[in-house]
């Protein structure tokens, strides 16, 4: 399976700041909740850093309550909480 880094790279954080946006939490709130720097959760949504190693892409899952597939772009299956409501 060829994987492109850069291409999750940039899903990781189009994800991540949809993510951020609907659950109306901040950078900080996110990075507090997860215990990481939030330095580190600008640069994955400002695409200055590729996607995170598995544990903390694993805290920031947790804390949005998604799966990591879905934020790295494995799985397009995004929680019902996330979606958009369905206009009539």
């Amino acid at each position: 399976m060829n994987i492109d880094k850069h291409k999750t790279a940039q899903v990781f954080a189009s994800r991540l700041t949809y993510l951020l946006y609907k659950s109306d939490m901040s950078q900080s709130d996110l990075a507090r909740k997860a215990n990481i720097q939030p330095s580190t959760i600008s640069y994955y949504i400002c695409n200055r850093r590729k996607t995170p190693h598995a544990e903390t892409l694993r805290k920031i899952a947790v804390v949005l309550g998604v799966s990591a597939d879905y934020l790295i772009g494995l799985t397009d299956d995004l929680p019902e909480q996330y979606r958009e409501e369905a206009k009539p």
